[in-house]
């Protein structure tokens, strides 16, 4: 994941991260 330093990240952008981090979260849930 890419950290934006002094600016604000475009919000598609923080939307794509967001649904890869819950992607990734939802997996770990079924597995478990």
């Amino acid at each position: 994941m890419e950290l934006w330093t002094g600016q604000k990240a475009p919000l598609d952008v923080m939307r794509k991260e967001l649904k890869e981090i819950i992607r990734e979260e939802n997996e770990k849930a079924q597995t478990e």
